[in-house]
């Protein structure tokens, strides 16, 4: 089980040093092989910003926090495990409201009831040409989610503490959009958290291990 204070102490470790790119990238996934080499993106990297939202379960006993199944569809993260997020809008002011909006927007939660505590360090997702923002905030309570009808799938509530198990790290070829990976994971109740979620996940479980 998790620390009860757990808010206060990932309040002071937010002020110090993240383990950033250290622990991002040991659930990097590799590319093997790919058909035909990618051409560069030809413009810069997108702004955008996910939510990390943690509250406690319904005896108060434990944390967790909201995945989203994304539905099929011909994109780069079609059908993926993700966070709460997406990129920067025009009429955002910062990525701190990109963060919020699209929490409202896609699992229904509004910003009032959400204390943000801090962020972890950016991440570039090579692979969609984006930059991203982990934002961390709490709740008191468990919250009622609405999902986005066409956005979200499925709303996937994680038990913090499951991160910390052994073994719930495993790695797996696999063939996406003409190109083979070698893709570590988090293995969670059977669903195969990877990529850019598994990266943030890491640095998260990075900064509350002892």
């Amino acid at each position: 089980m998790l620390d009860a204070h757990l808010e206060g102490i990932l309040r002071k470790r937010l002020q110090g040093k993240l383990p950033g790119a250290h622990a991002q990238d040991k659930m990097r996934a590799h590319i093997i092989h790919e058909k035909a080499n990618r051409k560069p993106f030809e413009l810069p990297p997108q702004e955008g910003a996910v939510m990390i939202l943690l509250y406690p379960d319904e005896h108060a006993s434990d944390w967790k926090f909201p995945l989203i199944q994304r539905p099929p569809y011909d994109g780069i993260h079609g059908g993926q495990i993700s966070f709460p997020g997406g990129k920067k809008d025009h009429t955002d002011r910062d990525l701190l409201q990109t963060a919020l909006r699209e929490t409202h927007e896609e699992i229904g939660i509004s910003d009032s009831n959400i204390s943000i505590i801090g962020r972890l360090s950016r991440l570039q997702v090579e692979a969609s040409n984006h930059v991203i923002l982990p934002v961390i905030g709490f709740m008191s309570q468990k919250p009622i989610f609405t999902p986005h009808p066409y956005e979200v799938a499925e709303i996937i509530e994680i038990p913090l503490a499951n991160l910390f198990e052994k073994n719930v790290i495993k790695e797996k070829e696999l063939l996406t959009r003409g190109v083979t990976l070698r893709a570590p994971y988090y293995d969670v109740d059977d669903r195969f958290i990877w990529g850019a979620t598994a990266m943030i996940l890491n640095e998260l479980v990075t900064l509350i291990r002892p």
